[in-house]
């Protein structure tokens, strides 16, 4: 009897996480120290500009907005900013604490295939195989295994395959 590997949507997206593991938790850093950036120019005091002890001299700008409206406004874009860096960071950071607490409790050979193929990027069974000390047969299988076992943990039964065809036995 053969197994039908069927097409689940919810295990490419699993896959695509660790891909882009890397990625990910670098966003996350960067984006956190951006939103940090954005809280230490949010914390500084505007200076009032003094156009008399400039060099250049003259009256500051022709474009209307007084500094302390252009200080203002800038103000609250920054605080904008942050506020939406600060959702984006945690959604993406809430997936990948999930994935990493559902990645932690797989088989450790399993987390040690997904780690080598899709996180460190070797990108061939048979160097995975070697790093495991397996088989390539054996690091395939489980390789499939514990990315349908971490899409299963991760977003519970809607990854669980279903049987799309019936078998009637007389």
């Amino acid at each position: 009897m053969s197994i039908v590997q069927g097409h689940n949507d919810y295990v490419l997206i699993i896959t695509n996480y660790l891909l882009n593991y890397v990625a990910f938790t670098d966003y996350i850093k960067d984006m956190e120290m951006r939103i940090d950036d954005i809280t230490w120019t949010l914390d500084e005091e505007p200076v009032p500009k003094v156009p008399a002890l400039s060099g250049a001299g003259g009256c500051g700008g022709g474009d209307g907005t007084s500094p302390q409206e252009s200080d203002y406004l800038r103000h609250e874009q920054l605080k904008d900013e942050r506020k939406r860096l600060q959702q984006n960071v945690k959604d993406i950071k809430t997936r990948m604490d999930r994935l990493a607490k559902c990645f932690h409790e797989l088989d450790e050979t399993d987390q040690k295939i997904l780690e080598i193929y899709y996180i460190d990027g070797a990108k061939s069974w048979e160097w995975t195989a070697k790093m495991v000390n397996a088989s390539t047969s054996f690091c395939f299988k489980h390789g499939k295994g514990a990315l349908q076992e971490l899409a299963n943990r991760y977003f519970g039964l809607r990854a669980m395959p279903i049987q799309t065809r019936f078998v009637f036995i007389d």
